[in-house]
Order: C-alpha cells, then sequence, then structure tokens
C-alpha cells in the first residue's frame, strides 16, 4: 500500500471501498441496484474473510435471519466469505466519504441510524489525513446518538461499531486475489440475541435459524447469499435443519446442497 501525501505532492487521492454482505450484494431492490451501478465498481469486486455470521432478526424479511458482524468469529477461527468492493471514485476530502457514506445508508435503508449503521474501517498502513477522520468522527456523533449497535452485543466479545464510527474488526484478509484500499465501509447491524437456559444472552444458534426460515417459508435469503459466495461457518447446520423440517427443498435448491459439498440431507450429521 502506498502512502497517500498532501500537500507538496498535490491533494490526497485514498482508495475507497465498501465490505458487503447478504442482500446488499444481490438484491434487485432498485435502490440497491442503482447504488451498485452508481457508486461502485462491481467487475473489480474480490471476496474476502469476514467475521460474520447469521444472528438480526429482520422484520423487513418478514422477522428471518439475516447477517451480523462478530468478532467472536475470529477467537473460534468461524470466519465467513463476503464482498469487498471498489467505490467507483476516490476520496479527496470528507466531503467525498460523506457522500459515499450517505449513499450506502440510502442503499441499507438507514433512514436514521438506530437498528444499524455506517461504519469506517482505516488501513493502519494508509496515511489518512487527520482532517478528514475528525470530521468523520463529528459526522458519526451527529448520526449515531440512537444507534443500537454500539449497545447491543455478548458480553464475551466487543460490540461491532466502535463509538468513533469505526468498524471493529481486523483489516479483511482476501480469499483470492490482493486488493488495495486506504479506506472501507460497512453497515453493522444490530444482532437479535436470545436468552439461554443458563439466562444468559447468546446468538440463536443454527438449527433455530433454519427452522425459522422454514417457518416462513422463505429461504430465500440464504439461498442467494450461498449462490453468491457469501458464506458463514454455520451454513451446513443452518441447511441441515431446513432441508430435514422442508426436504423438498434440498432438490428445489441442488446447487445449494453443491456449493455447501453436501450430497444428501442425511450425510450432513
Amino acid at each position: 500500500m502506498k502512502q497517500q501525501n498532501a500537500g507538496a505532492n498535490g491533494p490526497v487521492r485514498l482508495n475507497i471501498g465498501v465490505i458487503v454482505i447478504g442482500s446488499l450484494f444481490w438484491d434487485s431492490q432498485p435502490a440497491r441496484q442503482q447504488w451498485r451501478e452508481n457508486r461502485l465498481s462491481m467487475t473489480e469486486a474480490k471476496l474476502a474473510w469476514l467475521p460474520i455470521r447469521y444472528g438480526r432478526v429482520s422484520a423487513s424479511r418478514s422477522n428471518t435471519h439475516t447477517m451480523v458482524f462478530s468478532a467472536a468469529r475470529y477467537r473460534r477461527k468461524q470466519l465467513g466469505m463476503g464482498w469487498v468492493i471498489p467505490c467507483a471514485q476516490t476520496v479527496t476530502s470528507f466531503d467525498d466519504l460523506h457522500l459515499e457514506a450517505t449513499e450506502l445508508a440510502k442503499a441499507e435503508g438507514l433512514s436514521s441510524w438506530t437498528w444499524g449503521g455506517v461504519a469506517l474501517l482505516k488501513n493502519v498502513h494508509s496515511e489518512i489525513p487527520k482532517k478528514i477522520i475528525q470530521e468523520w468522527r463529528r459526522y458519526f456523533a451527529s448520526q449515531a446518538q440512537k444507534c443500537r449497535v454500539m449497545t447491543t452485543y455478548l458480553r464475551s466479545e466487543w460490540p461491532a461499531l466502535g463509538k468513533t464510527g469505526v468498524l471493529r474488526m481486523r483489516w479483511p484478509k482476501p480469499v483470492g486475489q490482493q486488493f488495495d484500499f486506504d479506506l472501507l465501509l460497512a453497515t453493522p447491524t444490530q444482532p437479535s440475541l436470545v436468552v439461554g437456559t443458563n439466562k444468559r444472552a447468546r446468538y440463536p444458534s443454527a438449527e433455530e435459524i433454519g427452522s425459522t426460515f422454514v417457518a416462513k417459508a422463505l429461504p430465500d435469503y440464504f439461498i442467494n447469499n450461498v449462490r453468491n459466495s457469501i458464506r458463514t461457518a454455520q451454513d451446513h447446520r443452518i441447511w441441515n435443519a431446513m432441508v430435514m423440517k422442508c426436504p423438498e427443498w434440498e432438490h428445489v435448491y441442488a446447487e445449494v446442497s453443491t456449493a455447501l459439498g453436501v450430497t444428501t440431507s442425511l450425510n450432513l450429521f
């Protein structure tokens, strides 16, 4: 990564990208399609290892589970895969960064930053002008006063979103091809934790997640993630729970079993 310099060498030019997981990558909703077409260089999208899991009950998806960032995935060595996609424009000022953040928020449906927010991840090897970071912190503070991502998390891990607007995760490692960014944006969302038998909060189990997709008869979110190479360490168990309750899905969505390396639901145990 080449360090970016301002001043005598000319205006700063920062390469910026977006970490994209879940339906933000594949949803055909017009606002999301237009965002991908207008703001991103989709042909340069690259897969990366990310600390993600299913863990949010989404009202907009009939109360089925969507993805969240979870730091515990590092400790358990259970990383998933998502996409890192370059923005079509470089960042030369905070105004540019602000534009990318607001357009991302619109695409995500964040009219107010409550159940989710926009976070910034810095490459430690890049030289980011202090003014841009300072203005980002002020902007974030004004937007995220009621954001629940910072207050909803397991006590055994840190929240995905820091109070200064940073994404609290490591710089992602590429699955294959290398990528070159100074800054990354992402939209961490509030997990839907449940109370276990020991009265401690926990994430929903893979079996509970799969059962919910079946109960709502809406497997599309999971199916489309697998089709688009967006994966978690839970996928085999989630798919197992789904096909055990709804065996015909194994044939209707045969490509999912193939992608996950599964031949029959009876072999998944």
